[in-house]
């Protein structure tokens, strides 16, 4: 059956106009949409409602902040200067015993005596005592050391762990505000017929759900926040806003035999057990000297003032040395115990340095595999699919040929791509940090 040119006309005149009103349909929607959207509140205006006083501070900055004005660190301090003091203290000698004493008597009379006595000790006691109060200094000195390298460590963890929290809160926000223009656009299509209601309160109530992980993470953040606020010693009503975002550490390209290296030849755990090595030592001498005996020297003066007759006046002087005499020495039980506090000393050092070798070779393992993770998700593209795959869906929701269950499932498996990648790339840097803490170094830059 063929066609005349006037009916070919007429079928694509009709043709024409369907597609106009189409073109037409949408344009209304796409402008009711957009009116409705100036006046819808954003996540981000109702953020600020409840906003706090926050302070940008980058980490080379909060590093130095934390050192200075932690307090449990300022605490640690005066172990150091009470070490110190207390090895002053023991340079001190015994103190001389002056004694007076009056007496009266029927057969000679009254009178008074003087006495002077003077205990010396011997066996190096006082210089043992000294020496090992000096190394209890140092070792105060060694492990305030490693305080401030675990409060360092300690501090940059946090600095990240609210980067990581801040780029959570701008993905949930994110998606709230992608999930309320979709909101958005299925009102004016359920105004036109387009969609059903059921559909519309799907969409309503997923915008509800997404706000509420918004509040959620809010308040995931203000929590970190006030822990960057406490370890830097400061008022929680002006928190501290880490700046920038997570971004991968300085790459050192260590190697695990450097490390390793430089972890056995200068790491505070091996300073402490070293030391340690030396106290017992010194404790060892201070028992072997205190078993010493000490020399007791007095000198005394008596004057008979009043003598009954027949006795006459006198006075006299005297001198004496006293001698323990140490039958306890035959127990050597404190001995032993301090020859076998140097051998296990001496145990100690050799399994902390086994122990260091093992932490150093699990942060460097751990280190690795995060830093090829991180670059599958840079270089592999798996960022850029699961966009792709999301605005592809987006795209034909909007021009009706996709559910909006599959709009949702796109989301939220983009969501959990980019969430991944925050927690990867925060576990990477706090991989370094780690791995910077057990090696005993410290050369951690963004």
């Amino acid at each position: 059956m063929k066609l005349n040119n006037s009916a070919f006309e007429a079928i694509m005149n009709k043709k024409i106009n369907f597609e106009n009103m189409k073109t037409q349909k949408h344009a209304f929607v796409l402008s009711c949409f957009f009116a409705l959207s100036c006046f819808l509140p954003t996540a981000n205006a109702q953020q600020q409602n409840n906003s706090t006083i926050h302070e940008t501070i980058d980490f080379a900055d909060y590093i130095n902040l934390v050192a200075q004005n932690n307090l449990g660190f300022l605490a640690a301090k005066f172990d150091v200067k009470i070490a110190e003091a207390e090895a002053i203290s023991q340079r001190v000698f015994i103190d001389p015993e002056f004694s007076v004493n009056v007496f009266e008597e029927t057969d000679i009379g009254r009178g008074f005596e003087l006495e002077l006595e003077q205990v010396f000790e011997l066996g190096g006691k006082r210089r043992s005592r000294i020496r090992l109060a000096k190394s209890e200094a140092e070792m105060a000195s060694i492990m305030l050391s490693g305080a401030l390298a675990d409060l360092q460590a300690e501090a940059a963890t946090a600095f990240l762990e609210s980067q990581r929290q801040k780029q959570l809160l701008e993905l949930r926000q994110n998606s709230y505000e992608a999930m309320k223009q979709l909101y958005q656009f299925d009102s004016v299509r359920h105004r036109l017929g387009e969609i059903s209601e059921v559909e519309l309160l799907q969409s309503r109530l997923e915008t509800a759900m997404l706000l509420n992980e918004v509040f959620e993470q809010e308040a995931e953040l203000k929590s970190s926040l006030a822990e960057l606020n406490e370890l830097a010693g400061r008022d929680p009503l002006r928190l501290l806003m880490p700046s920038g975002t997570l971004s991968k550490p300085v790459d050192r390209n260590y190697t695990l035999d450097v490390l390793l290296e430089f972890a056995l030849d200068d790491h505070v755990d091996l300073d402490v057990v070293t030391q340690q090595k030396r106290i017992t030592r010194d404790e060892l001498r201070l028992t072997r000297a205190e078993r010493a005996i000490d020399l007791g020297v007095n000198i005394g003066y008596e004057f008979n003032t009043a003598p009954i007759r027949p006795v006459e006046p006198f006075n006299s002087v005297r001198a004496g040395v006293t001698v323990p005499l140490r039958f306890s020495n035959i127990n050597r039980g404190a001995l032993r115990a301090s020859q076998y506090a140097v051998e296990q000393a001496e145990m100690e050092y050799i399994a902390a340095g086994l122990q260091i070798q093992r932490e150093i070779s699990q942060a460097f393992f751990v280190y690795e595999s995060l830093k090829r993770q991180v670059a599958q998700f840079e270089t592999g593209g798996m960022l850029d699919i699961a966009r792709r795959i999301f605005d592809g869906v987006m795209f034909s929701y909007r021009n009706g040929e996709a559910r909006l269950l599959e709009v949702l499932m796109a989301q939220r498996d983009y969501n959990e791509v980019r969430e991944s990648y925050i927690d990867t790339l925060f576990e990477f840097a706090a991989a370094v940090v780690e791995l910077n803490r057990r090696s005993g170094m410290w050369e951690v830059e963004f």
